[in-house]
């Protein structure tokens, strides 16, 4: 914990802007004045040497603090808590059986026998990093593949890393999930069903069937009735005239598929009606690439339909071949905006097709979909930004600053001459 708090301290400081404003981790800033005394340049830790007041001298920051000379020569560590140099006499100095990175081992933390490689990460609200691995969260509790967004390592620069799954209780839910019309956030971006609306329509006789050509777009029935999700209603004044309804020999199309008095006797030859695919109220199914047919009365009764189509797998093809209602549901896949064209895409633009459309990928790790330069794989820069999208700033940055002199390191996003 004292680890933990002493890091977070020294990003702060590292973090000093040119104005004598510390940048904080979420973004804002914190005025501090300039110093008059040490006292005021002095960040508590042992580890880093004793920073001094001097506004003249050369690479003093923002307030005229001078980093100070670490205190252990090379080939020794620092031991934070005893605030003493080690000649690693005791490489596990916490006995959780990991050395030392100073002594040639593995552990990131040998002050704290809870943080080694291979301990349990878990889920706590100090952000600690367990096992030594800030890309590892904790436990992923439903089993989907994303930790929930609770979750956060603190990084080696002093950011935070956390999750993305929003309801870490529930396997249907994640930031790859498809949204379905219900009410909840399935995938995690914030929207609420969006892009799955249903069809609705007015009922104005309230026989449960509406006008299929003033049908309108919405996942709910509005309160207070008045609307229905079944279309096909040729009379909406009428209660009893719906695709529902019984046909009656009356010179009446009551069941509304387009045909009248079908069932009774056909009496003149080549008359024809309508006949075709049906709804599960009995009218005709006439939605999406179902079509009526034909029949014709010969000798006294009616022939078999000819040239009507009933419903059909669903096929990503831009058509309701289920006659449903909804077009290529449950068959598309989901790509992402690659609007900077380096191959990788945005996770807050995603984009349901059949096919993959022009500017979009199938991945979503781009964290700056507007800089090309910044995408998975590329070359860190010692520039103050995440160049390869690793959650991890300016790491293995140091090689290009040593180009310009073997003295220079990379800090705080340039390259300057070696110090704390």
């Amino acid at each position: 914990m004292l680890r933990s708090t002493l890091f977070s301290l020294m990003v702060s400081l590292a973090l000093l802007g040119c104005d004598g404003a510390i940048v904080t981790p979420d973004g804002g800033q914190q005025t501090v004045p300039p110093c008059t005394s040490d006292a005021d340049c002095d960040d508590g830790v042992f580890c880093d040497g004793a920073e001094v007041c001097d506004p003249s001298a050369q690479g003093a920051d923002a307030r005229g603090c001078v980093e100070g000379s670490r205190p252990c020569p090379s080939g020794m560590r620092c031991e934070e808590l005893a605030r003493i140099c080690s000649d690693c006499s005791n490489p596990d100095l916490d006995g959780d059986g990991h050395d030392a990175l100073e002594c040639g081992g593995d552990d990131c933390d040998d002050e704290d026998p809870l943080r080694f490689p291979g301990a349990i990460e878990i889920c706590d609200l100090d952000h600690r990093d367990e096992d030594c691995n800030p890309a590892t969260l904790g436990v992923d509790r439903d089993g989907d593949g994303y930790v929930s967004r609770v979750c956060c390592n603190r990084q080696p620069n002093g950011t935070l890393r956390c999750g993305d799954d929003c309801a870490d209780d529930s396997p249907a839910i994640n930031p790859d999930a498809t949204e379905v019309c219900n009410g909840e956030d399935e995938d995690c971006d914030g929207f609420i069903d969006e892009g799955v609306p249903h069809v609705i329509y007015p009922d104005e006789d309230g026989d449960g069937f509406g006008v299929s050509e003033q049908g309108m777009s919405a996942c709910t029935l509005p309160p207070g009735g008045g609307f229905t999700f079944l279309g096909g209603d040729c009379d909406d004044t009428q209660g009893a005239i719906n695709p529902g309804a019984v046909e009656a020999c009356d010179e009446i199309d009551n069941d509304c598929d387009g045909a009248i008095d079908q069932g009774c006797s056909c009496h003149r030859a080549g008359e024809a009606r309508i006949c075709g695919p049906r709804l599960p109220g009995g009218g005709l199914q006439t939605r999406g690439a179902c079509q009526t047919g034909e029949q014709a009365c010969l000798d006294g009764s009616w022939s078999e339909c000819v040239g009507d189509q009933g419903p059909l797998p669903e096929l990503c093809d831009g058509i309701d071949d289920d006659c449903d209602g909804f077009i290529d549901e449950g068959v598309t896949r989901r790509f992402h905006r690659d609007a900077d064209g380096d191959g990788f895409g945005d996770a807050r633009r995603p984009l349901e097709a059949c096919t993959q459309p022009l500017g979009h990928v199938r991945n979503r790790s781009d964290c700056d979909d507007d800089d090309p330069t910044r995408a998975p794989g590329a070359g860190e820069r010692c520039n103050g930004v995440d160049d390869d999208c690793d959650g991890t700033i300016d790491e293995d940055a140091d090689a290009e600053c040593q180009e310009l002199s073997p003295a220079y390191v990379c800090m705080a996003g340039e390259c300057l001459e070696g110090g704390s």
